[in-house]
C-alpha cells in the first residue's frame, strides 16, 4: 500500500530488473488487458532460459519504518530477519485453466552495508562510544493488521494497547475473497460501494468531516487527494514530481487505499 502512495509511475520503469515492480492495470490475468500482469510474465516466464526463474533485491525501507528512517551508522549490534513463509496461493496470480503455480525459494539473502573508518574517524568515532552513552533511535513504524468484517458491519476495532507511539496516519484497504485463491489476484483492493469511512482515536474522530463517498457517481474526491497527497505529508517530498502512482480512475477500480490523517 505505502508503495503505491510513495512511488510514480516513473518508478517501475528504474526499478524492473532489480524489483519487479509493475502494478496491475485491471484485475485480469490477461496479458493483452493487464500490463503489469504482462510485465512480469516477460521477466519471470518468457525471458529466461529457464521458465519460471528470478532473482530480484527487496530494499527494507519498503517494508520496515526504521530502515526508511533511520540513516546512521550502528556499531556492535547484530542485524537478523526472521521471515515467515505463506502461502503460494496469495503469491502468484495466474490466469484461469493454468495449473498451479508454487514458488520455490532456493536462497534469501540478507546484505549489509558496512563502514569501515579511516584511522582518523576511528579515533573520534571511539571518543564518542567509549562513554556508552545511550542515545534514541527515532523512526516511526509501521504495523498491519487483517480484521475480518461482515458485509452488513458498520465499524470494527483495533488495538494500540503495548504501543509507545500515537499512530500518524492509517492506511485502509478492503479486499472480498481475495485469498488463497491464484486464480484472483490478492494486490488490488475492493471499494465495496463504501459511503463513509472515519477513525475515532482517543474519542476524537478523524476526519472531521465525513468524506460522503459515491463510487458509481464517480464521487471520492476528497479520499482521492488524502490518498495522492501522502508522499508529501509523510516525507515531505514536493507533490510536483513525487506524486502517487494511482490515478482516479485506478483509485475507483483498483486501488482505492483510503488515508486517515491522525498527525493533527
Amino acid at each position: 500500500m505505502i508503495g503505491m502512495l510513495k512511488y510514480s509511475d516513473d518508478f517501475q520503469k528504474s526499478t524492473e530488473s532489480t524489483q519487479l515492480w509493475f502494478k496491475d492495470t485491471t484485475f485480469t490475468a490477461v496479458a493483452t488487458d493487464n500490463l503489469g500482469f504482462a510485465a512480469r510474465q516477460v521477466k519471470i516466464i518468457q525471458k529466461p532460459a529457464t521458465k519460471s526463474t528470478f532473482s530480484y533485491c527487496i530494499p527494507l525501507k519498503h517494508i520496515f519504518g526504521f530502515c526508511d528512517d533511520y540513516d546512521k551508522v550502528i556499531y556492535v549490534v547484530k542485524h537478523s530477519l526472521a521471515i515467515t513463509r505463506k502461502g503460494d496461493n496469495d503469491a502468484i496470480f495466474r490466469a484461469a485453466g493454468v495449473a498451479a503455480g508454487k514458488v520455490n525459494l532456493t536462497k534469501v539473502s540478507l546484505w549489509m552495508k558496512h563502514v569501515i573508518p579511516s584511522d582518523t574517524m576511528r579515533s573520534v568515532l571511539f571518543n564518542h562510544i567509549y562513554p556508552k552513552v545511550i542515545l534514541d533511535v527515532d523512526f516511526r513504524s509501521r504495523i498491519c493488521e487483517y480484521n475480518s468484517v461482515t458485509p452488513n458491519a458498520m465499524g470494527f476495532n483495533f488495538k494500540l494497547s503495548g504501543r509507545n507511539e500515537r499512530p500518524k496516519y492509517i492506511l485502509l484497504v478492503i479486499q472480498t475473497n481475495r485469498s488463497g485463491n491464484q486464480e484472483v489476484n490478492p494486490s488490488v483492493f475492493d471499494n465495496c460501494d463504501l459511503k463513509a469511512i472515519s477513525v475515532t482515536l482517543n474519542g476524537k474522530r478523524h476526519p472531521t468531516n465525513d468524506y460522503n463517498l459515491k463510487f458509481t457517481n464517480i464521487q471520492f474526491s476528497r479520499a482521492y487527494l488524502d490518498s495522492t497527497t501522502f508522499n508529501e505529508k509523510f516525507y515531505g517530498t514536493n507533490q510536483l514530481y513525487a506524486q502517487s502512482s494511482i490515478h482516479d480512475a485506478e483509485f475507483k477500480e483498483l486501488y482505492p487505499i483510503y488515508v486517515v490523517d491522525l498527525s493533527k
